[in-house]
């Protein structure tokens, strides 16, 4: 018995760090997590872009996160 997918594992990771993320910052942690697990889908099973592909995703996912915090942050 070996050990499973380590895609699998790695999309399943992502999905919780992005639902948590969602839980804490825009109160909509299933759209995050969708989001997260939607785009892993596109990278590996439309684009082909493997498994590399499918963390640069993430990544892009996590710098849009951050760039639309940043430019809508309230400064007093």
């Amino acid at each position: 018995m070996g050990f499973p997918n380590f895609g699998f594992f790695l999309l399943v990771v992502f999905a919780v760090v992005f639902y948590k993320i969602g839980e804490l910052e825009y109160h909509q942690p299933i759209l995050c997590c969708g989001i997260s697990i939607g785009v892993w889908m596109l990278t590996s099973s439309v684009l082909g872009w493997g498994f590399w592909g499918c963390i640069m995703g993430q990544v892009g996912i996590f710098a849009a996160m951050t760039a639309y915090n940043m430019s809508n942050k309230r400064r007093p």
